[in-house]
């Protein structure tokens, strides 16, 4: 029978414990998975991005770097391996990966779409591709787990829709969230800093949304699902970006991860862009 589940929370920890929740009740076995299918959930703060799970043991740090990849633009993995064993799993021969998002998001996309919302702010156009028929083709080990995103201005608030395939509950949807948090915050700044000065209303910073074809749990972490710890009110460090983050060229020469980069100057630039960027949260 299709479902269609949807929740709307402040903050990630709160989502995340619905989605918990979602899966422990509505869920079915497929494969080595719980899943729940076409499910929607809301951040309505999106700068509310971490979670108290003491058993998922969720590390802003390593959402912070995984953002800077992206943020990088470059398919190799380097010494991501390093930070999650997971990258090193997937790429291929050439040390090459197909989920890097930022490739698919910045430079020209990026531009384009911000062009799209500042020309016609009632657009439904402002979307950006990611999974394609060509990656049937490519990295038999690694396809991306999103569709596409949608960015929409409504009664001047800039929303995100981030549209997945597949989503991982418990490694995928919390550091995919932060980082969507990200990409929303920093078009939010790159728009009022088009339109400052003119005869525009800049938009204030609204909702995240993911949309999920499959939400799961693999076999491995059935013991978080049915886990007996009790989610706390806990709203959450806010992860709050500064007006003055905004990605252009130099930002992401700046902060992004280099593959030739070491984990030491990996780590030295999430100090830098936590510094100098966000408002509030301590790594």
């Amino acid at each position: 029978m299709m479902m269609k589940k949807q929740r709307i929370s402040l903050c990630m920890n709160e989502l995340y414990a619905g989605v918990m929740l979602d899966i422990r009740r509505f869920g079915s076995k497929v494969g080595n998975t719980i899943e729940i299918h076409n499910a929607s959930y809301t951040l309505e703060d999106p700068t509310l991005l971490s979670i108290d799970d003491i058993d998922r043991r969720w590390k802003s740090e390593y959402a912070v770097a995984e953002f800077l990849f992206y943020l990088g633009q470059s398919p190799y993995v380097g010494n991501m391996g390093k930070l999650a064993s997971i990258w090193d799993k997937i790429k291929d021969d050439d040390g090459k990966i197909e989920s890097n998002y930022g490739c698919y998001i910045f430079g020209k996309p990026w531009y384009h779409t911000a062009d799209e919302l500042i020309m016609n702010p009632d657009s439904r156009r402002a979307v950006i591709p990611i999974f394609n028929v060509d990656h049937y083709e490519k990295n038999l080990n690694d396809y991306p787990c999103t569709g596409f995103i949608q960015f929409i201005i409504r009664d001047d608030v800039l929303h995100l829709i981030w549209n997945m395939r597949s989503c991982d509950a418990i490694f995928g949807l919390c550091n995919d969230m932060f980082c969507a948090s990200m990409f929303l915050q920093l078009m939010r700044n790159y728009l009022e800093a088009r339109l400052r000065g003119l005869e525009y209303v800049y938009p204030r910073l609204g909702t995240l949304t993911f949309n999920l074809g499959s939400l799961h749990v693999y076999e491995r972490h059935w013991g978080l699902l049915f886990s007996k710890t009790e989610m706390s009110d806990y709203d959450g460090e806010k992860w709050a970006l500064r007006p003055c983050a905004q990605f252009y060229d130099q930002f992401a020469e700046k902060y992004g991860y280099k593959p030739t980069d070491s984990v030491e100057e990996m780590k030295r630039k999430k100090d830098l862009f936590v510094n100098d960027n966000m408002r509030g949260a301590i790594l």
